[in-house]
């Protein structure tokens, strides 16, 4: 009943008041200057007066004006109460400005991440033709020499000027050339199974010595070709591990390959192992570690270089050959030993301060690797998985 009568009589009551107020702000300047009869108080009777009617035009107006509002609200289906004046507690305030300026850093987190992911995307994508011009020489120069050498044998078969030694010459140069086609295609169809899951991983035990050992062996006369200096330390006295053998061997190899092939004729690659002191009794790890002086990789290619095809430099740059300096390839060997080592759950990555052809900073290769694969490592299974019966 109250509250009815407030909302009903109080725009009344406020028009009154401020009247009131008015005439009484009036008559005080009045009677102050009829007392003192001074011009200047007469000029503040003045003021007022007209300050007085100020206020009441002003206070007049205001709730006319919400009168009005009221009442086209009320009109258009709305109650028939004063539109309320909404406000927010200062913490709620400060809450939500906290809110949105969190939204805006994940936001502008979002979009440097987008655009990293494009500019990734872009290099990716780069990495077709690439790998089609790549491809396309590694593959036409075994063949070429195939075809050469049969033409050779063919002509001086025909001519009777073929003996024991130019035929065993040839040979020796037709079985490198398939050698190297065949290790081609073999990456090819590793990086395959791998993509798929795929790739048969038999476990036995072995130690980390003789993995590193039978992986430098074939690249012996490269290295010594080169005039680099190959040294490996800590390898003996390491616990036994669990995994195949023959797989680990060509990761490994597939890194110490990645590290002659860009170091410098005349550098240094070193390989030190030792059990990780971070790993305990239960779950022991071997950390290896494979350092060159090479020309190094900047910065935004150390995980792209892991990407199948993926190569961090101009693909015209490199020379011919193997394992001389800027050697060609498919671009497969590093994706292939990710692969491998991931699938013994251990894991591979790659540090360098830069790169620079001239300094030559290097680059330094970790590989982790536990002793016992943990049971909740992704496992590679063969192609032919067993039926449930």
């Amino acid at each position: 009943m109250l509250r009815t009568l407030l909302r009903r009589y109080a725009l009344p009551f406020t028009i009154v008041a401020t009247l009131l107020i008015a005439a009484a702000v009036i008559f005080i300047t009045l009677s102050v200057g009829l007392t003192l009869r001074q011009p200047d108080a007469l000029t503040f009777v003045a003021i007022s007066v007209a300050a007085a009617f100020a206020i009441v035009g002003v206070r007049v107006a205001l709730d006319v004006l919400v009168a009005l509002v009221n009442q086209s609200a009320a009109s258009s289906g709305g109650t028939t109460s004063r539109i309320p004046i909404v406000t927010m507690p200062l913490n709620d305030q400060t809450q939500r400005m906290d809110e949105l300026m969190t939204l805006n850093i994940r936001l502008a987190a979002v979009n440097r991440d987008l655009g990293a992911a494009k500019e990734q995307i872009e290099k990716l994508d780069s990495v077709k033709t690439d790998f089609i011009t790549i491809a396309s020489h590694e593959l036409r120069t075994p063949l070429a020499q195939m075809r050469g050498y049969t033409d050779i044998i063919d002509a001086l078969n025909e001519s009777g000027a073929l003996d024991r030694e130019k035929l065993g010459a040839m040979a020796s140069n037709l079985r490198k050339a398939t050698e190297r086609m065949e290790e081609l295609i073999g990456a090819m169809l590793d990086t395959s199974q791998i993509d798929v899951d795929a790739m048969d991983l038999r476990y036995t035990p072995g130690s980390l010595e003789s993995i590193v050992r039978m992986a430098i062996d074939p690249l012996g006369d490269a290295i010594r070709e080169r005039k680099i200096l190959l040294r490996a330390s800590g390898l003996s006295g390491l616990p036994m591990l669990q995994g195949d053998m023959q797989r680990l061997v060509q990761a490994f190899r597939n890194v110490i390959v990645n590290a002659v092939k860009f170091t410098p004729d005349g550098g240094r690659i070193d390989i030190r192992a030792e059990l990780d002191p971070d790993s305990d009794s239960s779950a022991q790890r071997l950390h290896v570690v494979v350092k060159d002086t090479g020309v190094g990789i900047a910065a935004e290619n150390l995980e792209l270089i892991f990407h199948k095809f993926y190569r961090a430099y101009d693909p015209q740059r490199h020379s011919t050959g193997s394992y001389k300096f800027m050697g060609a390839g498919p671009g497969l060997g590093l994706t292939i030993a990710r692969g491998i080592i991931d699938g013994h759950g251990g894991r591979i990555w790659a540090e360098s301060p830069g790169h620079d052809m001239t300094a030559a900073p290097g680059t330094t290769f970790h590989i982790v690797l536990p002793v016992t694969p943990p049971e909740e490592a992704r496992r590679i299974l063969p192609f032919e998985k067993p039926t449930a019966s």
